[in-house]
């Protein structure tokens, strides 16, 4: 039998942003903040999501380089009351976006860095690293595997499960408890 997929195409510019209705504390709502499309740079233009559930939330910076961004953000009560999981942008370059003042203001409880085991950047950058380091942040990237996040019903905390491979002995794993929860 074959099904007929409809797909339902948005594009996601500043008029389609706000139009969106606007961000309560404390809600499940996913929320979207707009990058920087006055940059030059492409990477700027990058969507950034807050994923809500009713147990953790988790922020998506995409490529984002813009300090702009990073310190219109690190200003946001929603994201430094609510932020648990930080994806670092644009694969945990050194650019300026993450900066001392912007961990602090967020918080995060874990970070998440999307870069495979060759790349030729070193990503996460030595200096990204020891700046979580420094604030007691966990860090753990997909070089050897996937990193799956997730909370059992009626738990206060959750769980950041690194999967290397197939092989069980190379796992990792940090538990970390909500903000909502503390």
């Amino acid at each position: 039998i074959h099904q007929e997929r409809i797909l339902n195409v948005i594009e996601v510019n500043n008029s389609y942003i706000r139009s969106l209705p606007i961000a309560q504390n404390g809600s499940s709502n996913n929320v979207v903040y707009q990058g920087d499309y006055l940059s030059l740079k492409k990477n700027d233009w990058s969507l950034i999501k807050l994923f809500r559930s009713m147990g953790f939330s988790v922020l998506s910076l995409g490529d984002l380089e813009s300090c702009r961004v990073s310190t219109r953000l690190s200003k946001n009560s929603i994201l430094s009351n609510e932020l648990d999981v930080l994806i670092l942008p644009h694969h945990g370059a050194d650019n300026g976006f993450i900066t001392g003042e912007f961990l602090d203001a967020l918080n995060p409880k874990i970070a998440i860095c999307s870069s495979n085991n060759c790349n030729q950047y070193d990503h996460p950058r030595q200096n990204i690293r020891n700046m979580l380091s420094s604030r007691g942040i966990p860090l753990m990237t997909t070089k050897r595997g996937d990193v799956v996040i997730g909370q059992l019903e009626g738990n206060s905390y959750a769980v950041a499960i690194s999967y290397q491979g197939d092989n069980l002995e190379n796992q990792r794993s940090e538990i970390f408890y909500p903000k909502r929860y503390t």
